[in-house]
């Protein structure tokens, strides 16, 4: 029998979350602007050689305001600020109307550093604004290789803002490392804010669908596990979640349901004629191995498609998309099968059934265009998120 031999695969799958549960907590997100651009290319190569030939590029600008620059209890805060920038250990260095003041000046003779900084054409609009409101304290980076090393600077940085606003200063962060933080931060808080709510969603759906808590919830745990195996996979080899990536978790969940609600639908209209569990899942994955199957597989070769974008994040969804969906029919015929006679779910009883048609034709069309449910879910997430500007403070 079939279903008895894929018992053995489903238990196997059910050892392997332990394992996959670690690796997924190990999964980072990066947002660095060059990470999105193939890095086969020939914009990712100039940008290495541009390296090669004149160092790191990366910087942070800290623009404080709401205070007299020149004046004496100022300078002398501003430069508690920048020592507590230059032990940060990503910074290598730390320039500014303060550093200025205190290795050119010793700290003495304001009027001097005053007519020294607005005489000056290089330091206008680049440590000190036109109207001398603004000062720039600009921090110049040593190379970070993890997004690890990253957050800990914008953090340290941030604490410094921090204590800068308790003295009176307002204060604006801006920079690549900034920029790539906050965006890191926003996606982790959009996931954490809407999984659950399409979890909950999708819960609701599937007792109207199934009429049933064991079936809905056996739909839920293979869709989460498809999940758990696609990014414990992406972990694995290497890869990082970025901007684009992070919809994956939303995305497939949605995919990966759809061939639980075919197997567990014919299972309980199966158990009609075969009331012995074994010999109606038997006979209901026999039915549907075909169908699901090829559905998948078109499925996946559609998300693979994307593989030709320029932009390495879109080719990186397509083949985080192609795995999850092949994840699904794996799981569901396994472990979601194995679930379903374990938890002895009933027969349908016949309620619900025009909603459960209309419902099957939604996730058939979500199966079979897989690039319109990203579209628009790309859509709903670019109207929902909050404009760019801003994140500094």
């Amino acid at each position: 029998m079939l279903y008895k031999s894929l018992r053995g695969v489903a238990i196997f799958m059910l050892l392997l979350i332990l394992p996959s549960a670690y690796l997924v907590s190990q999964l980072t997100v990066d947002n660095r602007q060059e990470k999105l651009v193939n890095q086969s290319g020939p914009a990712a190569q100039l940008y290495r050689q541009f390296k090669v030939d004149f160092g790191h590029d990366e910087f942070v600008i800290v623009a404080l305001s709401g205070r007299d620059i020149f004046d004496e209890d100022t300078l002398d805060d501003t430069l508690s600020l920048v020592e507590q920038l230059e032990s940060i250990e990503q910074v290598a260095s730390v320039n500014g109307i303060p550093v200025i003041y205190r290795d050119l000046f010793g700290e003495e003779d304001i009027d001097a550093l005053h007519e020294e900084i607005t005489r000056t054409p290089f330091y206008k609009n680049l440590l000190i604004s036109d109207d001398e409101s603004v000062a720039g304290l600009m921090l110049l980076l040593k190379e970070m290789a993890s997004v690890e090393q990253r957050g800990q600077l914008v953090a340290a940085i941030e604490r410094v803002a921090e204590e800068a606003r308790e003295l009176g200063f307002r204060v604006d962060l801006v920079g690549q490392p900034i920029f790539s933080v906050a965006i890191n931060r926003l996606t982790s808080q959009e996931a954490t804010r809407t999984f659950p709510v399409a979890g909950v969603a999708a819960l609701l759906i599937l007792l109207v669908l199934l009429r049933s808590v064991a079936a809905a919830l056996t739909v839920l745990v293979c869709g989460g596990l498809t999940l758990l195996y696609t990014l414990a996979v992406v972990q694995l080899v290497g890869w990082e979640m970025n901007l684009i990536t992070t919809s994956l978790p939303l995305v497939l969940f949605v995919l990966a349901i759809a061939n639980g609600i075919h197997i567990a639908s014919r299972f309980q209209r199966t158990l009609h004629e075969h009331p012995q569990p074994d010999v109606a899942m038997n006979t209901t994955l026999v039915e549907l191995r075909r169908s699901c199957a090829l559905s998948s597989i078109t499925t996946a070769l559609g998300f693979l498609s994307l593989m030709v974008a320029d932009l390495d994040a879109i080719s990186q969804m397509g083949i985080y998309m192609s795995l999850g969906i092949l994840f699904s029919l794996l799981t569901n015929f396994t472990v979601g099968a194995w679930m379903l006679v374990l938890l002895k779910v009933k027969p349908a009883d016949g309620g619900g059934q025009k909603l459960g048609s209309m419902l099957q034709r939604r996730v058939a069309f979500a199966m079979h265009y897989p690039k319109t449910v990203i579209a628009a879910f790309g859509l709903l997430g670019a109207v929902q998120s909050p404009p760019p500007w801003g994140f500094s403070r």
